[in-house]
């Protein structure tokens, strides 16, 4: 039977005490490009969403491209590449969801940007998630675009972008939902000519269907990955009952052109790890690759903290795993197994 597979050695990146990751490993996006792999992925300290100090950024692992196994890595010496921005800046306190995409041979980083709406000293302040993009021509040096280059109304929240190349235009998947959670979370299409600017018309094209299903209340944290072979875009997608944004179960999706999308039969197709495993709290898929005939997905997982029923319980600490599966990821979960 072939269904997906949580490597023995997770989670395989960590936090490390007095670095840039000293609390937390979160998303991760990976690339390759003349022979290596280019392993991005995020890490801070702080409790920044809760008013205290503290900032994300992005550090680079790399790898050749004929040793390439998934998990190991080589740390790029000068981490991290990218740091949060000034005060005035979209991304004030730093960058999540890292997502690195080869445009004429070029590394166009797409990420989240974090930043203050506003902030009113003793109280938790009201923080606002765009989408920005840093370029680089060598996968090291990158430079910021000044601006988003998706426009967000300001009482919304936007993260997780995913861009693809589809039928000779730049597609932009990415996740939106009201910064006061009045709503769920759904997913949304923007397409544009030009991959620095995504100021077209958007549409809703994933979200919840069934209010009492696993996924009924938000849809989370797309990842897309195409199979050539196929034509199909598979897309691995987090879906919460009750939270607004703390997936426990993954779903899976396929389209052949991005905007109308087939549910799984058989979802959730992946479960969290348990009470007592280091990411049974909740887990977020951020990268679903395939690479040489084997799929991979890297997720961040995070523990239960106090009670892994609360969204956010404290007390727990967030790290990144790999999920492996051999074959077709629509035939695996037609076999009824879940991981």
């Amino acid at each position: 039977m072939t269904t997906w597979l949580r490597d023995p050695d997770n989670p395989i990146i960590r936090p490390e005490s007095g670095s840039w990751k000293n609390d937390r490993c979160t998303s991760s996006t990976a690339t390759f490009k003349d022979g290596t792999c280019y392993f991005y992925h995020d890490g801070g300290l702080g409790s920044w969403w809760n008013g205290v100090p503290g900032f994300n950024w992005v550090g680079l692992l790399t790898c050749p491209e004929d040793r390439f196994d998934g998990k190991t890595f080589t740390s790029f010496k000068c981490n991290p590449i990218l740091t949060h921005g000034r005060f005035c800046d979209i991304d004030r306190l730093g960058m999540i969801s890292p997502r690195v995409v080869l445009v004429d041979g070029r590394f166009f980083l797409y990420y989240c940007t974090v930043t203050y709406d506003r902030f009113v000293p003793g109280t938790q302040p009201r923080w606002i998630k765009n989408i920005g993009l840093a370029i680089s021509d060598d996968g090291i040096s990158f430079e910021k675009c000044t601006d988003p280059v998706l426009n967000i109304d300001s009482e919304a929240s936007a993260g997780v972008p995913n861009v693809i190349h589809h039928d000779g235009r730049w597609h932009m998947l990415y996740t939106l939902g009201p910064s006061d959670r009045s709503e769920g979370v759904s997913i949304h299409l923007t397409v544009s000519d030009d991959p620095r600017r995504f100021h077209g018309p958007t549409e809703r094209v994933f979200g919840t269907e069934d209010p009492d299903a696993w996924d009924g209340n938000s849809i989370v944290t797309p990842a897309v990955c195409f199979d050539e072979a196929s034509g199909w875009y598979y897309m691995l997608y987090g879906g919460c009952s009750r939270h607004w944004d703390y997936p426990a179960f993954y779903g899976l999706a396929r389209s052949r052109d991005l905007r109308a999308w087939e549910r799984h039969p058989a979802n959730p197709v992946i479960d969290r790890g348990g009470p007592d495993d280091w990411d049974g709290g909740a887990m977020w898929i951020t990268e679903f690759i395939k690479h040489e005939g084997r799929y991979y997905a890297w997720y961040e997982g995070r523990s239960a903290g106090r009670d892994r029923s609360e969204e956010y319980s404290p007390g727990a600490v967030k790290q990144i795993g790999l999920l492996i599966l051999d074959g077709d990821p629509w035939k695996a979960s037609d076999n009824g197994s879940r991981l």
